[in-house]
């Protein structure tokens, strides 16, 4: 299997996360999500470490991430406890540092960007690892979340409108950058599972959806 680790910059939590199950046969659906903190170098690493917490707080994805931050909080393959009730059977969260309320111009600045950066990376080894193509990083509609049988991403407020868990989040917000993090996974994949980057998609990378 293929991991995220492949880039070198993952590490493991301290304490695994490891009271949720096992994924019967992987997640369908990435879930983007955000901490919910400023933009802050460590905060993934920090909280990590606070596995009870975490616990406590339903705040249990497969990845966390910040700028410089890449965790990994429980063994792939185990299910996480991010988005409450059935709909954690069949998706796997990343969270990153940032807040749902922020502006464009917030999520823009170079330290969110460069957290921004780290969740792309994240997303996409979870889909090379769970062995999924190209074709299957894009955004999901809520007729395809509701029907659970479609791969694709979405984010938390997504997954709230859709009524397949017993959550009423609202991030990632409106002012995340949807268009240019979908670009940074999309080359993130292609980097980590070894294909050939499109063109398009690495020159809309080098001309400004990179970490600044």
């Amino acid at each position: 299997m293929v991991s995220d680790s492949t880039l070198g910059i993952t590490f493991d939590a301290s304490a695994w996360l490891t009271n949720y199950g096992h994924f019967a046969w992987g997640p369908n659906i990435l879930v983007l999500h955000s901490l919910e903190c400023e933009a802050m170098r460590g905060i993934a690493q920090s909280l990590s470490e606070r596995g009870g917490w975490l616990d406590t707080e339903n705040l249990a994805p497969q990845r966390m991430t910040a700028p410089g931050d890449l965790v990994r909080t429980m063994p792939d393959g185990d299910q996480g406890g991010h988005i409450g009730g059935p709909g954690n059977s069949h998706c796997a969260g990343v969270e990153v540092s940032g807040r749902a309320a922020w502006t464009p111009e917030q999520w823009a600045t170079p330290l969110a960007k460069e957290a921004l950066d780290m969740q792309a990376r994240a997303i996409a080894g979870l889909a090379v690892a769970y062995g999924w193509a190209y074709s299957d990083l894009r955004y999901l509609s809520q007729a395809q979340i509701k029907a659970g049988d479609t791969r694709g991403i979405c984010d938390h407020n997504a997954i709230s409108l859709s009524g397949i868990s017993n959550t009423n989040h609202w991030d990632v917000g409106l002012g995340y950058p949807w268009e240019g993090q979908l670009t940074r996974i999309q080359y993130w994949f292609q980097v980590i599972s070894g294909g050939a980057v499109h063109a398009l998609t690495i020159l809309q990378w080098l001309s400004g959806y990179r970490a600044a």
